[in-house]
């Protein structure tokens, strides 16, 4: 598995190539404190956005025990992760260049807590 700094070289390569080059940065990479997965790469700048997922061991995420004890409690605890993230992408996310440039996004849930699988919890306190 290649780490961050492997991702940050390749993408220095990649600077001011086209977007078909960037296909190369698909698959797993160790953060230390957590894995970063890019499942999907935008082909050109309209297509379908970029994908990518977080993997953060419970040992990271310090999820309390009590609020991943039950499926209602992790739903709650996600929920909450969900919303707070989004926040924080709004501070970092802009849009510059042609299609949505550096426009970072996820689910933007509505006011009722529910299971989604933008943000989950394992039992074992996982995210």
């Amino acid at each position: 598995m290649r780490d961050l700094d492997a991702l940050a070289a390749t993408l220095r390569g990649l600077d001011g190539r086209g977007y078909k080059g960037y296909k190369t940065i698909a698959g797993e990479y160790d953060a230390g404190t957590f894995r970063l997965l890019i499942d999907h790469v935008q082909g050109d700048p309209f297509a379908e956005a970029s994908r990518m997922r977080a993997l953060v061991p419970a040992t990271t995420s310090q999820i309390p025990e009590w609020a991943a004890r039950t499926e209602a409690r992790r739903t709650a605890a996600a929920d909450y992760l969900n919303r707070t993230f989004l926040a924080t992408l709004h501070t970092a996310s802009r849009r510059r260049g042609s299609g949505n440039g550096v426009e970072l996004t996820m689910l933007r849930p509505g006011q009722a807590v529910l299971v989604r699988s933008s943000v989950t919890v394992a039992p074992d306190g996982s995210v």
